[in-house]
């Protein structure tokens, strides 16, 4: 790990899935990310995922709300 921390603001949401940047750490800073579905479709995948060998989340509360049943 090369030392490179995101700090994340505040709780926050997204539709997409976060991508972490090889060899970075997010810290939540004891905030959130919540999973939410975009306009007219579903969240699909990890909240949040690396970008290469390895990333790291700390201090990071991850959660859903709201999404509806996506057809199989």
């Amino acid at each position: 790990m090369n030392g490179n921390v995101l700090t994340l603001a505040g709780t926050c949401a997204t539709s997409s899935t976060l991508l972490i940047p090889d060899g970075y750490v997010l810290d939540g800073a004891g905030n959130y990310i919540i999973a939410v579905d975009p306009p007219g479709g579903h969240f699909t995948g990890p909240i949040a995922r690396n970008c290469g060998g390895s990333a790291f989340y700390v201090n990071l509360g991850l959660m859903a709300m709201g999404l509806s049943d996506a057809p199989l």
